[in-house]
């Protein structure tokens, strides 16, 4: 089985709203909190899971790699992906309420 990639299944006007980690030499996107939850919605709608991701700031107009991180063992419940979503929810709102700055979030499915 293909291990898919967030680029893989999220809408085409979600993916342009993503910022490019390719200046930190990371082939990937990372997107602010409004529009990751908006993504994780549309993960929800196609019942997939959100096994983590990671948090980059913006200092700047530079991003920075903050070496912090979610994740979450996938289990074989019909619920995951629901259970998943409201991990990544939480861990996002409690970071941003204990940090200060601009963050973005990388998603791995």
């Amino acid at each position: 089985m293909l291990m898919e990639t967030i680029t893989s299944v999220i809408s085409k006007e979600l993916l342009k709203k993503g910022i490019s980690l390719l200046s930190l030499g990371i082939n990937e996107y990372a997107w602010d909190k409004d529009n990751i939850k908006d993504i994780f919605e549309e993960l929800s709608k196609r019942k997939i899971g959100i096994l983590g991701g990671d948090v980059y700031k913006i200092e700047n107009e530079t991003i920075k790699m903050t070496f912090d991180s979610w994740y979450m063992n996938k289990d074989s419940s019909e619920e995951f992906y629901q259970k998943s979503k409201l991990r990544a929810l939480s861990y996002i709102e409690d970071y941003e309420k204990n940090n200060c700055g601009e963050f973005i979030y990388t998603i791995v499915i």
